[in-house]
């Protein structure tokens, strides 16, 4: 293949035209993330910033079922039994209804 002074040239600006491309390329500043959330994001935010500021005393006798229970949980030994649970959701369900 021959070059001669007008390919040489052609050349030498489509390199210089890349060039000029990656230069530009690496001096932007890269995108930035954005996030919007929703109302319910933002209320749901402050209402529990708003309970993590509640101070909840609970009695010696709370605690010591609390660690109990968290203890057996831990370990696998946690049951409640079946008639347990239905007997605390009809409790609630009467309570619901004003019985």
């Amino acid at each position: 293949m021959k070059i001669d002074s007008v390919n040489q040239q052609m050349m030498i600006k489509k390199f210089m035209s890349g060039a000029r491309i990656r230069e530009d390329r690496g001096k932007s500043t890269p995108a930035r993330d954005k996030v919007e959330l929703s109302d319910n994001a933002v209320a749901f935010a402050s209402v529990m910033k708003t309970a993590r500021g509640v101070d909840v005393s609970r009695t010696a006798d709370e605690l010591r079922e609390i660690e109990e229970i968290t203890r057996q949980v831990r370990t696998g030994t946690f049951s409640v039994s079946g008639r347990d649970i239905a007997d605390k959701m009809l409790e609630t369900m009467l309570a619901d209804l004003g019985m």
